[in-house]
């Protein structure tokens, strides 16, 4: 057996692997003297903490500036961008302001890895001893799908995930083998202590809760030889009973409560609803073994009936409750279609074999084999360890079904899976050393054997310079003009006040828009929730809209000023799942799997904005009209690529009333209308447009652009350029002009013979 000194300071070296994996992008996050931010989800995360650690303890629970114009009630809860303020503020104040306060938000998250593997560690410990924990830790210490959530750069509330599985799950353990009632009715409070304060971590937890409350159920009915039942049951009840007093004020402190809603993806009355409801099962389990003689009947109905009771009967009354079974439901099929669009979300064996293999070490291929021999171990072990071991193969079962359902949810189930490897080496490494002795050659080739099974894994976490999400990087110069060029909308740090107008982006970029850009946006990666989706809906609605029109009333229903474009095809039948069967028929297959764009593709408003500038068209022989209450401001140096087109990644449109130019000519007579521009990037664009003269012979033109640019945006060569008959005349428009809608008129001193004859044009 390993001593204490041994353990720890072997622990202190698993620990410091750990930091060592989750560190190994430093050169891809801290570039040139910048600091990068990792995601989407990163970067709202450290615009809300850096706020809250300025306004300490303040954290916003709603922003004005996300899902405009609305606004929307944060999701996420409290506790994460909390603990990160209060960790900015104290080395703030250590180190006298020396250390700027990004690089702590960026190395939170390693921090937070390491913690969870030390939280790994203890479930090995509790399911086999300090050597069970050592190794469980040195495998959690490496594995992709634990690293892969906590390395430098990101700053995000999935880091502490494993240990918000892990720790339940151990203090469960502990308390129900617990030799005294004093030790495990402290250990019962402790844990229900920690259940209710994990939801204003992540509102996932409910989890832990729910599989702790099934487990303890499972273990009363078909309690091992020896165990005492009376003694499980009453520490359910003091479990839930504490964490449903708990979970109030943390539920009491979102907004979700104040509008009655029981959703499963915040904070809200679901939560206290299902831990009351564990505690009344318990409660009334309790009463019904202190009866003699007990009955199992009664016993099975407080445990099993009871709970199914309270959910058939919430579900029946309640129209949230409703709303969240199919909300869930929708959430693990991947129905919600802005969750079918992000990568994490997707089954874990949808690309095969291999990325179970590389997320879960080669130990996967084994998984069979752990599930038989946990199984066996619930029914031939000591009673102490079949109690363990029931528990364990209950966690075991339904974190390994969520796991396999969504690659994401690996955070409840890898640090199980972590420790019961840690468990089955430890007990073969004995076994070994009870059969051969030399216990100091045995263990040293366990480790060696251990190394050679992780090399794979390993390799992976070599030295890196990965740049964060690729999106940002191409699109950053244009975020970075709408922040110093572009209206601004008010003060993105006071999110309790609403802005003037919002950007018009698909969902990736909506976090970007506030953190980078300091701009309001319409559509966002928050999702599930109904206030979030409709802005996601608005978005595809937008994008994929063939009526130029209808989509600037769009744009102007919403308050949205500005347009960022991005390439869109190879998400097409994502971002259309969206609209449901009001989507266009944009895509056909071709040639096996191989998807072509049809005509009406390239009719988008997408495709309108991003390929064509915005500009007159012809498509299947028709000529589309430039979309006039659209200009284009910026574009990206970075390239993109749509089917049969390459250019700027990233462009960004500004939507404006636009100026009204007026002239005369004989009537049915036809007008053309030239402006030359040159974008940011110096590249050259002709703004064409046609009108013709009605029956008093009047014409009109509205026109986006004004004679007036800034260097750095896109701006007009000269003057608009009008033809009409053998006359053509210039005209200037001033940006006022534009803004205000004002009408420029053509006066008779104006027209002169036109260099091009009508026949040319």
């Amino acid at each position: 057996m390993l001593s204490r000194r041994t353990t720890r300071l072997l622990l202190g070296l698993v620990l410091l692997l750990a930091a060592a994996t989750r560190l190994a992008n430093i050169p891809g996050v801290f570039v040139g003297g910048r600091v990068l931010i990792w995601d989407e989800d990163s970067a709202y995360h450290w615009h809300r903490a850096s706020l809250a650690a300025a306004r300490y303890p303040k954290v916003h629970t709603f922003d004005w500036y996300t899902n405009y114009p609305t606004g929307a009630r944060m999701m996420w809860p409290v506790g994460f961008d909390l603990a990160l303020a209060t960790v900015v503020r104290l080395v703030g104040l250590v180190s006298g302001g020396r250390i700027p306060p990004l690089v702590v938000g960026v190395l939170f998250d390693p921090v937070l890895g390491v913690l969870s593997v030390l939280a790994i560690y203890f479930l090995g410990r509790e399911l086999g001893g300090r050597a069970a924990g050592l190794a469980g830790a040195a495998i959690a210490a490496v594995l992709p799908i634990l690293t892969g959530y906590s390395m430098v750069g990101r700053i995000d509330h999935h880091a502490i995930e494993p240990a918000l599985a892990a720790l339940p799950l151990a203090l469960l353990l502990h308390g129900v083998r617990a030799t005294s009632d004093r030790g495990r009715s402290r250990t019962a409070a402790g844990l229900g202590v920690l259940l209710a304060a994990e939801i204003g971590v992540w509102p996932g937890a409910i989890a832990a809760g729910v599989l702790a409350a099934a487990s303890l159920a499972v273990v009363a009915l078909w309690p091992p030889r020896g165990c005492d039942r009376e003694a499980l049951v009453a520490f359910g009840r003091r479990t839930f009973g504490v964490a449903a007093l708990v979970i109030l004020p943390i539920v009491l402190a979102h907004p979700w409560a104040a509008v009655g809603s029981f959703a499963y993806y915040a904070p809200t009355w679901l939560q206290p609803l299902v831990f009351a409801a564990s505690w009344l099962s318990f409660a009334l389990a309790g009463s019904s073994l202190r009866r003699r003689p007990a009955s199992r009947g009664a016993l099975a109905a407080a445990l099993l009936l009871v709970p199914l009771v309270v959910a058939v009967t919430g579900v029946a009354l309640s129209p949230g409750l409703r709303h969240t079974a199919a909300s869930v439901l929708g959430y693990l099929d991947r129905g919600d279609v802005q969750i079918s669009q992000v990568f994490e979300s997707y089954p874990l064996l949808n690309f095969g074999l291999g990325t179970a293999v590389q997320q879960y070490g080669v130990m996967a291929v084994a998984f069979p084999v752990l599930l038989v021999a946990l199984g066996v171990c619930g029914w031939l072990a000591t009673p102490g360890g079949q109690l363990g071991a029931r528990i364990a193969l209950l966690w075991f079962v339904v974190t390994a079904g969520m796991a396999l359902g969504q690659l994401r949810l690996g955070s409840q189930f890898a640090p199980l899976w972590c420790a019961l490897w840690g468990a089955a080496w430890a007990y073969a490494v004995r076994r070994v050393e009870q059969r051969a002795g030399h216990h100091g050659t045995v263990r040293l080739a366990a480790v060696l054997v251990g190394l050679a099974i992780m090399v794979p894994t390993l390799r992976l976490h070599h030295l890196t310079d990965r740049p964060p999400q690729g999106d940002l990087v191409r699109s950053h110069d244009a975020l970075v003009w709408l922040r110093d060029h572009a209206a601004s909308p008010g003060d993105v740090n006071q999110p309790e006040v609403r802005p003037r107008f919002a950007v018009m982006s698909r969902w990736e970029w909506g976090n970007w828009l506030i953190t980078v850009a300091h701009q309001a946006n319409i559509a966002n990666p928050f999702a599930q929730a109904e206030v979030h989706l409709r802005g996601v809906r608005a978005a595809a609605a937008f994008f994929l809209a063939t009526d130029p029109a209808g989509a600037v009333h769009q744009l102007e229903q919403l308050g949205a000023r500005y347009v960022l474009v991005t390439p869109v095809f190879y998400e097409i039948e994502d971002v259309a799942r969206q609209l449901g069967s009001r989507a266009p028929r944009l895509v056909v297959a071709h040639s096996g799997a191989s998807l072509q764009p049809t005509p009406a593709f390239y009719a988008t408003m997408n495709s309108r904005l991003l390929v064509f500038d915005g500009l007159e068209v012809r498509l299947e022989g028709k000529t589309l009209p430039p979309l006039r209450r659209l200009r284009l401001d910026f574009e990206s140096a970075a390239e993109g690529t749509e089917p049969g087109w390459e250019g700027s990644f990233c462009k960004v449109f500004e939507v404006v009333p636009g100026a009204r130019i007026e002239g005369t000519g004989t009537p049915g007579e036809r007008a053309d209308l030239w402006l030359y521009l040159v974008t940011n990037r110096g590249r050259h664009l002709t703004y064409h447009d046609r009108s013709t003269a009605g029956a008093s012979g009047g014409f009109e033109f509205t026109v986006p652009a004004a004679m007036a640019g800034e260097d750095g945006a896109v701006r007009a060569l000269g003057p608009y350029r009008i033809v009409a008959g053998s006359r053509e005349a210039e005209v200037a428009v001033a940006e006022s002009d534009v803004a205000e809608r004002r009408t420029v008129g053509i006066g008779p001193e104006a027209w002169r013979a036109a260099a091009v004859s009508p026949a040319s044009r």
